[in-house]
């Protein structure tokens, strides 16, 4: 039996790297700690191998080994902890340091690039690093263009601009954005805009880093010169691991269909490579044969971007290479693991990189499983063909195994039309990528003839899309699962491997092995729904204030099911707030139907991103503002609806009641208008037992004024939704002192242009001794009513 070493290694290493990213420890005391250890490892080792001292020493090393995980990751957060505030915005920071990465797209707007800075200056006061980078991008057509001719990796440059760094929590559910910065040592993101400086102070060119950035921008645009811009980032995607330039709708189709991987360069790319090469260094000697094929191999992973999945494939056959040379029997296992720990060691961050986990949990698939499940079902088709499609829907299984809890965690869904979909689209990438590369040679003869090939290249391209969207329309939805605890997946796997060791020690009927394995994953997909039904319905109302930037959203959930959405948030060129905010929040709550949709007025940052929300959920009622001819949010709004027949109300005095114990009260009414939009806007009063709250849309102090004459203490709220993000137009002492709130919840943007909220509206607010929540800095704010009193959930817990 082969000895794997690196299995111990590997696993302790990663729990080093996992603690060393949750646990804050003194860098300096956690060095000298590390030091130690590593003095009494060499003193064991030198005394003697005695059983005790063996003992010993190999729970040194495994200590040593999760030391020097831990180590490598606390180090990254050292860096970061020397920025004042980190956390906030930071405006008008002047930087200097070297470009590390350049991310060549097609269209320059979409180009970023990554600075290494050392000196940072904020608001006069100067800060030094070893290295911090920042990412940037250009968001000005004329400056992007004058950059790009000039810059790349290795430029020495200074810039000025603003740093956005995203909150470590937003809305629950949501990535932890901030997390992955730390682990990535970005301390944020700077978009470059007119008033921005940018200048290259040193144009080196002779970095190895250089050299391979300007050959990748060359190959990039002879790309572009051969193939239409339809199908050029296509090439762009397979061959230089650029996919960001590929159509949301071309993505969208590939993600639906589950064959989003071969969109990036990974192991599936590397292997076509070597297929190509193989006959062409057949006739080597075997020691040049591997050392060419190794070179090559390394070009091609450069030219890749270097990207995780390229770096692993390629140092697993170098090393699997390396071990052939040396006369050792190959073995794939240790060659991934071996692969694995170099990558952790130069970034341990690439193990929370869902590219890192699905390209080794892959590789593990196919250098265990597969071969597993060959053996076990004990089925080949005499005829070539057939065998081969065979192998590749076996090689799908066995990935989809291993891979399944990592895609769930990471996306939320699956797609069950993947076995079909790899069918076609593994072969016909073959032929692209080989394509790809014959159109790029031939243009060093015949740019005519490479025009030619790059046609037919473009024609298979077309057929794959087709044949993608033809699957796409046939009726089968991905299958969403959302919120699945970690005790899941740690039974998943046990499960997994415990079929696998019972079936190779034939302990159990290999017939019962493939049945499993399905259960298995059906288990994983429909748990959530599998425990929800022995969990008692909550008794309780909870109303969710959800952090969507500049703008408005609530959701309430009601104890018998009714579900409430109050206005949706904005959608920008940048950002979807319906799509990446609100529907990943109510799949995770596992809310598919929105029984009453309030939309307080037609302005972009409360209405837009609705749009999305009715396409991801079922909405049975729409209650708005009079719809204007003039306000275009209100025409797309009002379209959407319409289009899916889902019943519009305008806003008139009026009462519903969703449930017992429960009352939604509409105070405006059709008789009064006011003179602005913000004034207009739907002022809703929710009743839940003695508790209500008050959503006031961006009403401004007439409309307050009104509403106080009209209703008086009728208005008194347990909890209030401060109009307009906190306008200082907003919220009057009068007002506020006839809601008479114990909890006022703004939502806002961090540093927005309208510095919200005003100073003065803080003022009030404290003056009637509310308790203020800021989605802008806190993020989404819980709060959960009994019927008698309101408790404020900490969600982030």
């Amino acid at each position: 039996m082969m000895i794997r070493p690196n299995i111990i290694f590997f696993m302790h290493f990663c729990a080093g790297i996992i603690l060393g990213y949750k646990i804050s420890f003194n860098f300096e005391l956690l060095i000298f700690l590390f030091c130690i250890i590593l003095f009494l490892t060499i003193a064991i080792y030198m005394i003697g191998r005695g059983r005790r001292n063996l003992r010993v020493l190999n729970f040194l090393v495994a200590l040593l080994i999760f030391g020097c995980g831990f180590t490598i990751a606390s180090s990254q957060k050292t860096n970061l902890a020397k920025i004042p505030n980190y956390g906030a915005n930071i405006d008008n920071i002047k930087a200097a340091g070297n470009i590390v990465e350049y991310s060549i797209e097609p269209k320059i707007l979409n180009s970023r690039f990554v600075v290494s800075i050392d000196t940072l200056r904020i608001h006069g006061d100067f800060y030094h690093f070893r290295s911090v980078n920042i990412q940037l991008s250009i968001k000005d057509s004329i400056k992007a263009e004058k950059i790009l001719k000039n810059i790349n990796v290795g430029n020495r440059v200074i810039f000025s601009g603003n740093i956005f760094i995203p909150k470590r929590f937003s809305n629950p559910g949501a990535p932890d954005y901030r997390g992955y910065m730390e682990r990535e040592n970005l301390l944020g993101y700077v978009s470059l805009q007119k008033d921005d400086f940018f200048y290259i102070v040193d144009d080196i060119k002779e970095y190895p880093e250089a050299m391979v950035s300007s050959l990748r921008r060359d190959i990039q645009q002879i790309i572009s010169a051969i193939y239409s811009a339809e199908h050029s980032p296509m090439i762009s995607g397979v061959l230089l691991g650029s996919r960001s330039s590929i159509s949301d709708q071309a993505v969208d189709v590939y993600q639906e269909t589950g064959v989003s991987h071969i969109l990036a360069i990974s192991g599936l790319h590397i292997g076509i490579i070597l297929m190509i090469l193989v006959p062409f260094v057949s006739r080597f000697h075997i020691i040049w044969r591997y050392i060419i094929l190794a070179v090559l191999i390394s070009i091609f992973c450069a030219l890749a971007g270097m990207n995780p999945p390229a770096i692993r494939a390629s140092m697993m056959f170098i090393t699997i290479f390396l071990m052939k040379l040396s006369n050792r029997e190959s073995d794939g296992i240790n060659a991934l693991l071996f692969s694995a720990l170099i990558l952790l060691l130069l970034n341990p961050a690439d193990l929370y990189n869902v590219s890192f986990q699905l390209s080794f949990s892959a590789a593990s698939a196919i250098l265990i499983l597969c071969p597993f499940l060959k053996d076990t079902i004990g089925v080949t088709p005499r005829n070539r063909i057939l065998q081969y499609f065979w192998n590749i829907e076996i090689l799908t299984f066995s990935i989809m195994i291993v891979t399944l809890p990592f895609v769930v965690y990471h996306f939320n869904s699956i797609s069950p039309l993947m076995f079909i979909a790899n069918l076609a689209a593994i072969p016909l990438i073959f032929l692209i990528v080989t394509i790809a590369i014959i159109s790029l040679v031939i243009t060093f003869f015949s740019f005519t003839l490479s025009v030619s090939i790059a046609h037919l290249n473009s024609s298979i391209i077309d057929l794959l899309s087709k044949f993608l969207d033809s699957l796409r329309h046939i009726g089968v939805e991905r299958i969403e699962v959302y919120s699945i605890s970690w005790i899941i997946y740690i039974l998943y796997f046990l499960a997994i491997i415990t079929v696998y060791y019972l079936a190779k020690n034939r302990r159990i009927n290999k017939l019962l092995v493939i049945p499993s394995f399905i259960l298995g994953m059906l288990f994983l997909i429909y748990s959530n729904e599998l425990i929800s039904q022995f969990e008692s319905r909550s008794k309780e109302c909870r109303i969710n204030f959800l952090d969507v930037g500049q703008g408005d959203c609530a959701v309430i959930n009601f104890p018998g099911g009714t579900n409430v959405l109050i206005d949706g948030g904005n959608k920008t060129t940048y950002t979807d707030a319906g799509k990446e905010m609100i529907l990943p929040f109510l799949k995770r709550s596992r809310i598919s139907q929105i029984d009453y949709l309030f939309v307080s007025h037609s302005d972009a940052d409360h209405a837009l991103g609705i749009i999305s929300v009715l396409k991801g959920v079922q909405v049975k009622n729409i209650y708005k503002t009079l719809s204007s001819d003039q306000n275009p949010v209100d025409l797309i709004l009002e379209s959407e609806a319409k289009k899916m027949n889902i019943p519009i109300n305008y806003y008139n005095q009026a009462v519903i009641r969703p449930e017992k114990s429960a009352a939604i009260f509409i105070l405006n009414s059709e008789k009064k208008k006011f003179d602005t939009n913000n004034d207009d806007s739907g002022l809703i009063k929710i009743v839940y037992g003695t508790n209500s709250i008050l959503f006031t849309g961006d009403i401004g102090f007439e409309a307050e004024e009104y509403y106080c004459k009209e209703y008086g203490e009728f208005l008194d709220s347990d909890i209030i939704k401060i109009s307009h993000h906190g306008s200082k137009y907003g919220s009057s002492l009068e007002f506020l002192k006839i809601v008479s709130p114990s909890f006022a919840v703004i939502s806002s943007s961090r540093n927005n242009l309208y510095n919200h909220p005003a100073d003065e509206t803080l003022d009030r607010i404290n003056n009637v001794g509310a308790k203020i929540f800021r989605t802008d800095y806190q993020g989404a704010q819980i709060f959960c009513s009994n019927g008698n009193e309101i408790k404020i959930i900490d969600w982030t817990h």
